[in-house]
């Protein structure tokens, strides 16, 4: 391969004079955070993971106490079967026996008791947490897709076949933005997704919401 000095006198690339400087600033605010942490994105998106992990331990503690109603509902009556015999003598002097067979019910109050307590727990699970981290998630997810498309509609003049490495002088002054301000803004917003693509994340959907946003 070229070295960078052949590459210059080969060809004139005013981005290649300032890869190095480009590789210093990704180290510093994409893999050690920088202004990453600070970015107001970047605190939407940590406060949705949050409510994220809240609604996922909710759903969990609700399938365990659902599972638990249903054994206690199970066991909230026990059938018995019994026999009645019966013996008699007949007209003729012969001796006759019939029987009848049946079930009983009994009810089980210490079961009623624990099904109670379960369901009772269930409201106040959904009333007092799961309510509340459900709309809380539902809030913060709307304010992230409202944050990155007020911030796409500066750039809804660019074609979809604008180049990658986008010329600041395309850009024209908006809301007393120069185009490098804007270009620079939306570089951090992508970087913020991005820092949370790398993460090992179990939740999945949260995962593809940051995925539908990049895209």
């Amino acid at each position: 391969p070229f070295t960078l000095s052949q590459l210059a006198a080969l060809y004139h690339n005013p981005e290649l004079e300032v890869a190095e400087t480009f590789v210093v600033q990704f180290v510093e605010t994409e893999l050690r955070g920088g202004d990453v942490l600070r970015h107001p994105l970047y605190e939407l998106l940590t406060s949705y993971q949050r409510a994220r992990t809240k609604l996922t331990v909710n759903n969990k503690d609700l399938g365990t106490l659902k599972q638990e109603c249903r054994d206690h509902q199970s066991l909230l009556w026990s059938l018995d079967k019994c026999v009645v015999t019966e013996q008699g003598e007949c007209q003729d002097g012969n001796p006759v026996e019939a029987s009848h067979e049946f079930q009983t019910a009994h009810f089980n109050k210490s079961s009623a008791s624990n099904l109670s307590r379960c369901l009772c727990s269930i409201r106040d699970l959904i009333t007092e947490s799961f309510a509340l981290n459900a709309y809380t998630c539902e809030v913060i997810k709307l304010q992230v897709d409202d944050y990155i498309q007020n911030l796409l509609s500066e750039f809804s003049f660019l074609p979809h076949n604008a180049p990658v490495s986008l010329v600041c002088e395309m850009v024209p002054l908006v809301n007393s933005q120069t185009g490098q301000d804007l270009r620079e803004e939306l570089r951090r917003a992508i970087s913020v997704l991005f820092t949370f693509q790398r993460r090992p994340l179990r939740d999945e959907g949260f995962v593809a919401d940051v995925r539908t946003w990049l895209g």
